[in-house]
Order: structure tokens, then sequence, then C-alpha cells
């Protein structure tokens, strides 16, 4: 017993409450430091608790979970993807006070949406959803028009447009463009909604918009009141 007492009080001998205690307190950069101090720390850094704390705790943008089905691989490889994600994203995108001071619309704009961390801009009337890059911009007047991506058929207005970016199970960067176009039928007094649902990727000239398998399947019909 007086051996024990007389030890040295390091990280290796703390109690493992207080040894969770302590990591559950650290960012996940700072467990990947401790996983190279030494061999001891470096198993305590594999555990399930550990890595199931730090996902939930991180303030990055990152898949839902962590699931209990995931084991721990899963849930560093899945945190840590979802990081370098977010550092590119940081360091691509350029925002001061002079980045847009003013930003000049068409007359005719309804909806307003932003892409890829507000670098890219939607703009919609009710026939035409048109995109403009705003990250070259550094002017202080901008005046958009922006290049057509979608355009309804005749006789069909577009009701909603949203944006939704999340990240896939694996941390991989996702962006989608939704929108709802109607047709009214006055003969039967009811109007008929379509939504599509474009998946939306980032290629060397701009972004591309392509229509999901699904998207023309769900048809809401919404009786009008007379």
């Amino acid at each position: 017993m007086t051996d024990i007492s007389r030890r040295p009080l390091t990280l290796i001998t703390l109690p493992v409450d207080i040894l969770y205690t302590i990591v559950f307190h650290l960012s996940s950069a700072d467990i990947l430091t401790l996983r190279q101090v030494c061999m001891c720390l470096s198993e305590f850094t594999k555990e399930h608790p550990v890595w199931t704390q730090a996902y939930r705790a991180s303030p990055v943008i990152r898949p839902p979970g962590p699931s209990p089905l995931q084991s721990r691989e899963e849930i560093e490889r899945s945190l840590l993807k979802s990081m370098r994600v977010d550092a590119r994203s940081r360091n691509t995108l350029p925002y001061n006070e002079t980045y847009v001071k003013d930003i000049k619309l068409p007359k005719e704009t309804i909806f307003i949406k932003l892409l890829f961390k507000g670098t890219w801009l939607l703009l919609a009337d009710h026939s035409v959803v048109r995109s403009s890059c705003l990250r070259s911009c550094a002017y202080k007047e901008l005046h958009i028009r922006g290049s057509e991506v979608y355009s309804v058929k005749d006789g069909y207005q577009i009701t909603q447009l949203a944006s939704v970016q999340t990240t896939s199970r694996i941390g991989e960067p996702l962006t989608f463009m939704a929108l709802a176009e109607c047709l009214l039928t006055a003969q039967v007094k009811s109007t008929i909604n379509t939504l599509k649902v474009f998946k939306v990727t980032m290629q060397e000239d701009g972004p591309v918009f392509r229509l999901g398998l699904g998207s023309l399947l769900l048809r809401l019909a919404i009786r009008a009141k007379t």
C-alpha cells in the first residue's frame, strides 16, 4: 500500500472515471494529440465513449449521430472527415466587410437563396431559376442577372424555393435545391403542386443541378375554397 501511495500522479495513473472526465472536455484535435503521448493513452483514446462524446460536442456540421450501431472507428472517421470538410470551407470562403456591400436584383425576383456557404446565389421569379457567383465580386455594388438553371413549362408557376446544405453519413457535403410548381386548373377549381428536388454539385465552371429521380412522384392536390 505504501508503494502505491508513492507512485507519481500522472494521466495514466488516474482513475478511469477521472480520465474520462478530462478527455470529455478535449476537442477532437486534442484527442488525436493525446493519442501520440504513449501506448496507454493511445489505447484509451480508442475507447467508444471517447469518440461518442467528441462527436456530440463537436461544433462542426456533421451527419446526425452517433448511432448506437456505429463502431468507434465509424464515429471517429465520420467526425474527422466532417472536420476536414469544415476546414476546407473556412479556408476557401473569404468573408470580409467589403465582400459585397449592395446587391442589385432584377425587379421580377421573388425568391432568394444562398448556396455553398454563401458563395453562390439562387434567384427565382415565377418561371425561371438563376444562379450567380458571389465569391469573385470584390466591388461595392453588384448587379445580378445570373445564369439560368431551370425554367418551368407553359402554364406552370414556381410557388416555393428552398436550399438545403448538409453532410452525408461519411462526412461528405451535400447540397440540394427544392422547388414547388403549380398549375391552376380552373375547370375543377384545384391547384396541383409538384415538388422537384435537385442535387447540386460544384464543378470547375460552377454548380450543376441534377433532378432527382423520385422528385416528380410527389403531387399534392388542394381543392380551392369557393
